[in-house]
């Protein structure tokens, strides 16, 4: 397993920027009562910008994976260890072109 971690916030967006694209924070999930109780797996959300598509992580034990959708219905759900795959993904939405359908996996 890799040393980076994706399902890290500030580790995501740090890579995030060194590529060039600007993030935002929505909303950050803790450990304890702030947790949302509908979804314990929900980490954080983050807003990607130009191309505006949100990335919400969840991580149950050591599992993580990304839901990143768009403000016109695009929506994907990945599980990676590699962050050249998210940013791919998120330049392909910044670029226009579509995602690489092997990219898309259930959780």
């Amino acid at each position: 397993m890799s040393n980076n971690k994706l399902h890290n916030r500030s580790y995501f967006c740090k890579r995030l920027r060194e590529e060039g694209i600007d993030t935002t924070t929505l909303v950050v999930y803790d450990k304890g009562e702030r947790r949302m109780p509908a979804s314990p797996e929900r980490r954080w959300t983050v807003a990607c910008s130009p191309a505006d598509i949100i990335v919400t992580c969840y991580k149950k034990d050591e599992d993580f994976w990304f839901r990143m959708e768009t403000s016109d219905s695009w929506n994907t759900i990945i599980r990676t260890q590699s962050m050249k795959v998210v940013s791919d993904i998120i330049k392909g939405c910044i670029d226009g072109t579509n995602p690489p359908a092997d990219h898309q996996q259930d959780p």
